[in-house]
């Protein structure tokens, strides 16, 4: 995190790191785009969530239908 502008990768499984893109953070809330590629276009998943001690409840939105997923972010170790 740089000042309010939140910077890094998100991983998932044995899926590579994606960065993240438009990080921002106000007080404890925290929120941040992640593109995907796949096959010939890109997509935009929208996370939001708020810092609770050493853990990040996520709600992870995608674009197509808003369908949304709850997850907590740890610091990798």
């Amino acid at each position: 995190m740089r000042g309010h502008v939140l910077t890094g990768t998100v991983a998932s499984g044995d899926y590579p790191p994606l960065p993240i893109s438009h990080g921002r953070v106000a007080g404890a809330r925290v929120a941040f785009d992640v593109v995907q590629h796949a096959e010939d276009h890109a997509f935009t998943m929208k996370y939001t969530g708020t810092l609770h001690g050493g853990r990040l409840p996520l709600t992870l939105t995608f674009p197509l239908g808003g369908h949304q997923v709850q997850m907590v972010a740890r610091r990798k170790p």
